[in-house]
């Protein structure tokens, strides 16, 4: 296994915890997602990986060995920020070629397959939003030693249809990464994570809410954050009431009876609570999203 988190948290100075307790694995011929809203821990948790922020808790294996054990020279990490990570007022060229000559490598234009040799020139700045992509994912295509590549929401910054388009665009250079590396691809997005088909960590402030098949968040989620990054129908302001037996709520005036057995917290009854409705199942839920019913 390339890389395996136990139950890992990192920890920022002022005591906030930006991720918590995560255990994942992810080997070469993998993509692993992690999906879940701005500010949720993705970008902690990629960095943490690449070394750039220290892990407080849990344990992180190369190979088998602890993270700490491995000099940062030896760790073959490609990581890709979200804006980039570039010299914004040097050109594209200095940008390529300046993580070569870390490792002493040269750039060759022939290696190139997403950039056209007349932009080499321009700084950064003067590139329009999708060249800026395109020099992005050039930086990993040169990456050719990297054993753990670390794709982090680079399609963020584009705010309209075109999103999905370049996405798509990519999705093949991507998936092909997995012949030399493991990857893990973050993202904001359900419909990235259900078309690169891999197993997704979603997380919530730093907190898995569910890891496994992106498609089982609408048809078996374990949190009401997995039911709303499934887009499933969900309401608030009902409530459970108990007249005879068994339990029962109304929506819209069909009256659904809830089997006591498999109404997990029977203090829900009478109380408010929040409901989704998925093809399958019916939930409900309070603020800690204990309660299911079938």
């Amino acid at each position: 296994m390339i890389l395996d988190a136990k139950d890992i948290s990192v920890k920022f100075r002022h005591g906030a915890l930006a991720i918590s307790g995560l255990t994942f694995s992810v080997d070469k011929g993998q993509i692993l997602t992690v999906m879940g809203d701005n500010e949720c821990g993705k970008t902690s948790l990629l960095k943490a990986i690449a070394g750039l922020y220290p892990i407080t808790d849990g344990e992180l294996f190369f190979y088998g060995k602890n993270v700490n054990e491995i000099a940062p020279k030896d760790k073959k990490i490609c990581l890709m920020h979200e804006d980039g990570g570039f010299f914004n007022y040097r050109s594209v060229r200095f940008n390529l070629e300046y993580p070569l000559r870390l490792r002493g490598e040269k750039l060759s234009d022939k290696s190139m397959r997403f950039i056209s040799p007349d932009i080499l020139k321009k700084k950064i700045k003067q590139l329009t939003k999708e060249e800026r992509l395109s020099v992005m994912f050039e930086r990993i295509n040169l990456r050719t030693d990297a054993e753990i590549i670390l794709i982090d929401d680079p399609f963020k910054v584009i705010h309209d249809e075109n999103r999905e388009k370049l996405f798509l665009s990519f999705l093949p250079f991507m998936r092909s990464l997995t012949d030399r590396a493991a990857v893990i691809y973050a993202t904001t997005e359900r419909t990235e994570a259900e078309a690169i088909g891999a197993k997704t960590l979603l997380l919530h402030y730093g907190v898995e809410q569910q890891y496994g098949d992106p498609r089982d968040f609408s048809t078996d989620p374990s949190s009401l954050c997995a039911l709303y990054f499934s887009q499933a129908d969900y309401t608030s302001g009902l409530t459970v009431i108990e007249e005879g037996d068994p339990p029962h709520f109304t929506i819209e005036e069909k009256v659904y009876p809830i089997d006591k057995e498999k109404l997990l917290n029977k203090i829900y009854i009478g109380k408010e609570v929040i409901y989704a409705k998925t093809d399958k199942n019916i939930f409900l839920f309070d603020k800690k999203c204990e309660a299911r019913i079938y």
